[in-house]
Formats: C-alpha cells, structure tokens, sequence
C-alpha cells in the first residue's frame, strides 16, 4: 500500500498505509517480542528460569542481528516483499502459541505450576480452610497441614 499511494496526493490511502504500519507493529511486538521476555519468565520454573531467559536474550539478540544484515540486500532483491518475511514469522508464531502454550491469564501462580505438572502448597484454598496443603498436577489434595502442624492424608479432594 505504501508503494501504491506514497507518491500520491491521495491521503486516505497514505492513512491506511500508515494503519497497516502500525498495526503490524502492534502484533508483531505484541505476540512475538513480548512473549519472549513475559511468558518464560512466567511460567519457567525457578531452577531453569535465569538460564532460559539468558537463551532467550541471546537467541533475541542473534535473530535482531540477523535481521537488521539481512535487510538492506532482502529490500535491494525482493523490495518491500521482505515484510511477509515477518508476518510469515508472526502467523506461525501465532499458530504454535494458539496450539501449545497453556493459558495463564487470571491464573494465580500456584494454579500455573500445578498446570505444568509441579506439586504446589497452597495456603487457605478458596474455601478459607486454614493450614497447608500439598496438590497433585490432576488438582487433587493430596496432603493436609493444620495450623497446629499435623499431617493428614488426602486421597480423593478436589480443589
């Protein structure tokens, strides 16, 4: 569109030149760029969080590198076609969170851990019993801790 209208007096197609900049901006920085940093770190144990994340800076800091060599001879063979390189890029992304990334929004962090399969104590579950307790990744308790310390057994209780 920018090629079409940028040597033109035509403003409506100069705006919607400039509204497909910025949307592209919006989901390429708003998907790809954002869920690098936001997600790892989200839902990454604790354990393998700090060494995740520097594979993740690193492979960030790689990829812009590669980007910004890549573009003058991209645009001197292949002009502005060089942008579906990134929509390509952001369209698989999209895909393979849709598909394999477990939804976390208005997830407490207790109810993260349990979704990746980690035991979780909790304390005071929503039906404001005191004490700890120990859940499987099913979300069944599986043990009890009173505030006077005892331990009691749960096979069967559902969160």
């Amino acid at each position: 569109m920018q090629r079409e209208f940028q040597n033109t007096e035509n403003r409506v197609g100069k705006g919607f030149a400039i509204l497909g900049i910025y949307l592209f901006v919006v989901c390429y920085y708003g998907m790809l760029n954002s869920t690098t940093w936001l997600y790892g770190a989200e839902v990454l144990p604790i354990a393998l969080r700090s060494r995740v994340m520097g594979l993740a800076a690193c492979s960030h800091f790689v990829v812009n590198v590669a980007i910004t060599e890549a573009g003058p001879s991209a645009f001197s063979r292949i002009g502005e076609n060089y942008y579906y390189v990134f929509v390509g890029c952001s369209a698989f992304f999209f895909v393979v969170a849709y598909l394999y990334f477990p939804e976390t929004r208005k997830k407490t962090l207790e109810e993260i851990a349990s979704t990746f399969g980690d035991r979780v104590a909790v304390l005071a579950h929503d039906d404001g019993a005191p004490g700890l307790r120990a859940i499987a990744p099913d979300g069944a308790v599986k043990k009890v801790v009173s505030e006077d310390g005892t331990v009691e057994n749960v096979e069967h209780s559902k969160v």
